[in-house]
């Protein structure tokens, strides 16, 4: 029987549900005062995890027995691939928070459109200002950079919305029913003719500053750009001179540049300061019911994997940047 490493940043609730599913099917080892990760690593052939650096020893020799790595992240640009041996399969698990990352786009982006966070702090301010009108949705534009799962969803939100949706894909096509489908040479098309754009695609060394300053000043000049992928996505100097000079313009992030531990600002720039800019500590994923839908398609694909038949998410470790420290 196989042996199957819990990494213990998965939480004792999806422990507990892992160790269940695999009951029978593989020998299950989890980290505990007994026995260290490295330790465990060393026995392993299998490796279901979140993917950080943190659940990766520098150690090499830990990963001698090692074969396969399932990470219940959508995303694996935050794997430290250099530590991996090359034979390892790496697969993410996209596909799994479509529905929580989507519906958290949309709530970003109606923030945006009726100006939620700034007429709030109004309120608080004592300040009964009626004069700054919202932007409307229905007959408006949608950008989806990136058509996938979660793009996919957030387009269907759009088009029930009363939206008019466009987006590209890396293959320039789609099943998805929307106005417009093109491929990433497209990308100023979708920028220039929307409204309402959001970013829904994975990191990697080719979206790596995707957005930047020539993008950004082919958008509308009262656009609103919404990102739910990864901070690097989007080039953090030139979305902040953006949005300082041109305050029309609003952007609405829930993923960052940098991550405090705790206590910090998300940037290495002063975005807290600019009314046009608003942004949630990258928590579209933390709904409850969708960490277990996650977890479930995890070791589904880590089932798969044990019996011998086709994979999902597998990835390509030449497209990623190293992984972060987190």
């Amino acid at each position: 029987m196989r042996a199957v490493l819990l990494s213990p940043d998965l939480g004792p609730d999806r422990l507990g549900e892992a160790t269940a599913r695999l009951d029978g099917k593989a020998e299950v080892l989890a980290v505990s005062t007994d026995a260290s990760l490295g330790e465990l690593l060393r026995r392993a052939e299998a490796y279901l995890c979140s993917g950080f650096s943190r659940e990766f020893p520098e150690d090499l020799a830990a990963y001698g027995s090692l074969r396969f790595v399932q990470t219940v992240l959508a995303g694996v640009d935050h794997l430290p691939f250099a530590r991996l041996p090359p034979h390892v399969v790496v697969c993410g698990n996209a596909g799994a928070y479509n529905t929580a990352l989507a519906e958290h786009a949309f709530a970003l982006l109606l923030g945006a459109a009726k100006r939620v966070v700034l007429h709030a702090t109004n309120i608080r301010n004592q300040e009964f200002s009626q004069g700054l009108a919202g932007k409307q949705l229905s007959g408006s534009t949608l950008g989806v950079v990136g058509l996938g799962g979660i793009g996919r969803e957030v387009a269907r939100l759009g088009r029930a919305f009363g939206m008019r949706v466009v987006g590209i894909t890396r293959r320039g096509t789609s099943d998805v029913p929307v106005d417009f489908v093109g491929g990433p040479q497209d990308l100023i098309r979708i920028l220039e003719e929307s409204d309402f754009v959001v970013i829904a695609v994975p990191h990697t060394k080719l979206t790596h500053h995707l957005i930047s300053a020539s993008e950004l000043r082919r958008m509308k000049r009262d656009a609103v750009l919404v990102n739910i992928a990864r901070g690097d996505i989007v080039r953090e100097e030139d979305l902040f001179e953006h949005l300082r000079t041109v305050p029309s313009f609003t952007a609405a992030f829930d993923v960052w540049w940098r991550y405090p531990k705790g206590v910090g600002y998300p940037s290495s720039l002063p975005f807290h300061t600019l009314p046009n800019f608003f942004g949630t500590p990258h928590v579209a994923w933390n709904v409850p019911p969708q960490r277990m839908v996650a977890l479930h398609a995890a070791v589904d694909n880590l089932e798969a994997w044990l019996a011998g038949r086709p994979l999902r998410n597998v990835s390509d470790p030449t497209e990623y940047r190293e992984g972060s420290s987190r």
